[in-house]
């Protein structure tokens, strides 16, 4: 309704947007994403941490296989070397010759596989299998240095036979006449008894056990000692010293051929010595392939997560937004609060501008007439013709100020002239809004210049116009001397304040006389207000009374005066005068309220007033309502017995046609026209009108008559009744009460 978004306000709305949505978005997101990354990465640290658990335990078997199989090989020596030193023992004991058949009985009896004899020439004179009988051992030769040694015994290594080429286990003893017993063992034998503890054997049985798994066994001069069959080892040795260092606590992972491998390279530790390391390399294809599953999983739910989060933000973010709305925004017309004006003239820099407080006058009369709905439809019309007018200007903004007052907010050098040329456009359409009075609008402008302080109270000021402005001034510029005459006007109304909440002495009353202009008798008085401030000065009515209009105080006023005036008609009573009436001033405020008739029947009841005794008169202004609601308010008090006077006649707000139509029975003329009565134009006017009245039954009041000229020519035009200077001074109570029991009765 507002018309073009304020900046300001969308400069909030997208600092909103930030803060709501997008930085708990992206915190979200990244707190997603740090916890998704850490899970994963937990769960791979988990399962490689399992895989080099697996490695160190297969790193430990495996020096426990090796440790066994080198004290097998250990014991296997041991009972081998034993085996060919006994042979040699019992063949060197034995008595006989030692011949062919001899050595062959002895070889199968002692489980060896050959034996030979040698003389001191180092020549062959027998054997078990009786071959090489007399072949010289030649030199060089292990048997030809063992003789020289001078040693009585000594196990070879393994070695290959001289002629055949078969690799044998001999065992020598030199014999006390200097020939040497040989003793052998084939090497079959001994690679069937090795066999089982054999490094090679140990790495394809741990293989065996852990499929998924390929060994490497590495010396200490980083040779490969075993390995599974088929590893990839030999091509990825090469990388094991710089990217495989020996580590208790870490992986490596390598790609070979295209397979990625986890490589773990651990110490091997046999009988407290070191003796090498293990490389083990697991295949991780299966377990990424598992953790890529369990990734997909994690980042599914978290993403769920982050669009209820997201949804949950951008549910806040409509709130907030809201909020931001209702804060900035009036919840009725749509319109910029308060709160937003002020914000709108703070980022405003350097620029010329205007402000209009609008306010709707009696507006509180219009939602006693036709209730508080209507009242609202009002007002959402005022709000959108003021939205439609902003928008049609680059620069001018409407707001609600408060229940009935708009802000108008134009920037731009615009000069006084075209200020109030729109001010009077806005009160000229006015009428198609609703509004009862006429004019509907009272408008106040203040101006700011660039060059003035950001801190210029601009509201202010136009409070300040707009408290000064009146019925026939609706459009009014702040000055200073309006800003000096309001501080005057706030000790009235806080004079008036303190009268309506029962302080004494401060509102009076005085009584001046309505005289018949046939007979000079006095038939009423009028009861007027007078106002007494601290220092015992008297405050003109046409001061405070406007005064108590402006701030909705002359209903309270009235309230408390009514019952005061009432006073002189029972005091009257008393003394027996019974054909003296009193007017009462009665605000149009006062009329249109809902119980204002049921107040004054009950005080009529209360105090045995007779209504025939009592003329309420009525400021013009009351016909700015309504005409079936006057009609039926002036019915209402007709019924009591009480008299109607329109007072201030031809201020503009009354026409023939609601003339003849209100049951009202006195017309009473204001001052400025008797003032130019002696002017022949004026004098015809004033007699056309009370022509007019006689013509319609009404009686006709002339106020304000202070010569005799006046009273002369007002009787010569056929006016009922006069009030004024001439004819007496308001008196007080006391005074009155006096004239009449002196007999002053006439004027």
């Amino acid at each position: 309704m507002a018309g073009r978004g304020n900046p300001l306000h969308s400069s909030a709305d997208r600092r909103l947007w930030l803060k709501s949505v997008i930085i708990p978005s992206l915190v979200i997101l990244l707190l997603f994403l740090g916890s998704g990354w850490w899970a994963i990465r937990s769960l791979q640290s988990f399962y490689y941490g399992q895989c080099l658990e697996e490695a160190a335990l297969t790193a430990d078997g495996y020096s426990k296989a090796i440790s066994l199989a080198l004290d097998a090989h250990r014991l296997f020596e041991e009972a081998l070397t034993g085996t060919l030193e006994t042979a040699v023992a019992i063949i060197d004991s034995y008595p006989t010759p030692l011949d062919n058949e001899t050595l062959s009985s002895l070889k199968d009896r002692l489980h060896v596989d050959v034996v030979y004899h040698y003389d001191p020439s180092l020549t062959v004179t027998s054997s078990s299998d009786g071959t090489y009988i007399g072949w010289r051992v030649p030199a060089p030769h292990p048997i030809r240095t063992f003789a020289e040694s001078g040693a009585s015994y000594a196990v070879e290594e393994l070695r290959e036979d001289t002629e055949s080429g078969t690799p044998y286990r001999y065992a020598l003893h030199r014999r006390d006449d200097g020939s040497i017993i040989q003793v052998g063992i084939k090497a079959d034998g001994t690679y069937e008894a090795y066999e089982d503890f054999a490094l090679q054997h140990i790495i394809d049985e741990l293989s065996l056990r852990n499929p998924h798994i390929s060994l490497a066994l590495v010396d200490q001069a980083n040779q490969i000692s075993a390995a599974t069959e088929g590893t990839p080892i030999a091509s990825i040795f090469e990388h094991l010293e710089v990217a495989v260092p020996t580590d208790m606590k870490g992986y490596r992972r390598l790609k070979v051929a295209q397979t990625s491998y986890l490589a773990f390279r651990l110490p091997i530790t046999v009988n407290d010595q070191d003796s090498g390391s293990l490389v083990v390399l697991f295949d991780p294809s299966k377990l990424d392939y598992l953790i890529k599953a369990i990734a997909v999983t994690i980042t599914l739910v978290l993403l769920l997560f982050f669009i209820f989060f997201l949804h949950s933000f951008w549910t806040v973010h409509r709130l907030n937004r809201r909020i931001l709305h209702a804060a900035n925004q009036d919840e009725l017309t749509g319109l910029g609060n308060l709160r937003l004006f002020n914000e709108t003239i703070r980022g405003m820099k350097g620029t010329d501008c205007a402000l209009m407080v609008i306010n709707p006058l009696n507006f509180k009369q219009l939602n006693m007439l036709y209730g508080y709905a209507h009242g609202d439809e009002v007002l959402i019309k005022l709000a959108t013709y003021l939205a439609a007018l902003a928008c049609s200007h680059e620069g001018w903004e409407a707001f609600r100020l408060s229940d009935d007052r708009f802000l108008f907010l134009l920037t731009g050098a615009l000069t006084q002239g075209e200020l109030g040329e729109v001010a009077r456009s806005i009160i000229a359409d006015s009428p198609a809004l609703g509004l009862v009075s006429r004019p509907a609008l009272a408008i106040g402008i203040a101006e700011k210049r660039f060059d003035e302080p950001r801190e210029t109270p601009l509201l202010t000021r136009a409070l300040i116009a707009l408290n000064s402005t009146g019925g026939a001034n609706p459009v009014q510029f702040y000055t200073i001397d309006l800003e000096s005459r309001l501080i005057g006007d706030n000790a009235i109304e806080e004079l008036l304040k303190r009268a309506i909440d029962g302080e004494a002495g401060i509102v009076t009353l005085a009584f001046q006389p309505i005289v018949e202009c046939a007979s000079g008798r006095i038939v009423a008085y009028e009861a007027l207000a007078r106002l007494t401030d601290d220092e015992k000065r008297t405050v003109s009515p046409e001061l405070f009374i406007p005064i108590a209009e402006r701030h909705q105080l002359i209903t309270g006023l009235g309230t408390l005066l009514f019952p005061m005036a009432l006073t002189l008609l029972e005091r009257f009573k008393e003394q027996g005068i019974t054909d003296v009436r009193l007017a009462i001033n009665v605000s149009a405020l006062q009329l249109m309220d809902d119980t204002f008739v049921n107040f004054v029947r009950s005080y009529l009841s209360t105090r045995s007033i007779d209504g025939r005794a009592i003329v309420l008169e009525l400021t013009e202004s009351a016909f700015a309502y309504e005409e079936d609601g006057l009609t039926q308010r002036f019915m209402l008090l007709r019924s009591l017995g009480i008299g109607l006077s329109i007072d201030d006649f031809g201020s503009g707000y009354s026409s023939l046609s609601r003339l003849r139509a209100l049951p009202f029975d006195i017309l009473k003329l204001g001052r400025p026209f008797i003032q130019e009565i002696e002017q022949a134009a004026h004098a015809h006017f004033v007699r056309d009108i009370i022509s007019m009245a006689h013509h319609i039954n009404k009686r006709v009041v002339a106020e304000g008559v202070e010569t005799e000229a006046q009273r002369t020519l007002l009787s010569a035009l056929g006016c009922d009744l006069l009030q004024g200077y001439l004819l007496g001074r308001p008196l007080g109570l006391e005074e009155v009460l006096e004239q009449h029991e002196s007999g002053g009765g006439h004027a």
